[in-house]
């Protein structure tokens, strides 16, 4: 699994929760180092878990440039942004799979487990 999240206490603390779960976690705190990971690590990567709202790169576009590649990677997003209103923006696809923050542990949980399940 990739991480992305560019807010450190966030990465740590998603990263400790997934962790403790049995998941492997790759880690990046920008879009150009997660792509970098995922040209390194593309076929071991199962599920990318990205904020929507970075500097320079924003989620989206990232999974834009790995699904050149990669088409069928599983996605999801993570924001403190209203989930309708970053879809009525055009940021992400409806059928985009969006966990907002705050969120809890099982939550967390919950959603990657039903994303890798499809």
């Amino acid at each position: 699994m990739l991480l992305v999240e560019d807010e450190t206490g966030v990465r740590n603390l998603v990263k400790r929760t997934l962790g403790r779960h049995g998941y492997r976690v790759l880690e990046a705190s920008t879009a150009a180092e997660g792509l970098d990971l995922v040209a390194k690590h593309g076929s071991e990567i199962d599920i990318v878990l990205t904020d929507v709202v970075m500097a320079v790169m924003n989620g989206p576009q990232m999974v834009a440039k790995i699904r050149e590649s990669l088409p069928s990677m599983k996605v999801l997003f993570m924001s403190g942004h209203a989930g309708e209103a970053i879809k009525a923006g055009g940021k992400l696809e409806a059928s985009d799979h969006l966990l907002e923050k705050p969120f809890y542990a099982h939550d967390l949980l919950k959603a990657v487990r039903e994303l890798l399940d499809e």
